[in-house]
């Protein structure tokens, strides 16, 4: 997990790319607000197509699954980090899924203004 301040400084760990070549990879995010697919590492298959998702697409639901993940627990960051990754969860309103890809975005309003506040950017069978 790494906390990020300004996102035009931040390289993704994959090839060293910016966080802005994700509109390379998430062409189209055709969004449909319900529950999101179940995964399973054994239905991955990137090179038939397969995503590891029970149904594919781009979903937008409520963040709780995210909220109660505890990421951040296993992460390895300072106490510091930690109690303002817990003081940001709340203020989470929606959150995407991306099958083709496995990326999630976070959204949550600050100033009125609706910000990407957690984006989870991994592989996920890596493991």
């Amino acid at each position: 997990m790494t906390r990020v301040t300004d996102i035009r400084d931040f390289k993704r760990e994959f090839q060293n790319r910016t966080f802005f070549t994700i509109r390379e990879e998430v062409k189209t995010c055709d969004l449909r607000e319900e529950t999101w697919p179940s995964f399973d590492c054994a239905d991955l298959n990137y090179d038939v197509g397969q995503s590891g998702y029970s149904k594919d697409g781009c979903f937008v639901s409520d963040p709780a699954k995210f909220q109660q993940s505890g990421y951040w627990d296993y992460a390895s960051l300072p106490d510091a980090e930690i109690k303002q990754i817990k003081a940001t969860l709340p203020l989470l309103q929606k959150s995407v899924l991306h099958t083709t890809t496995s990326f999630e975005f976070h959204f949550g309003s600050v100033d009125g203004q609706w910000r990407l506040l957690f984006a989870k950017l991994i592989s996920p069978c890596s493991a």
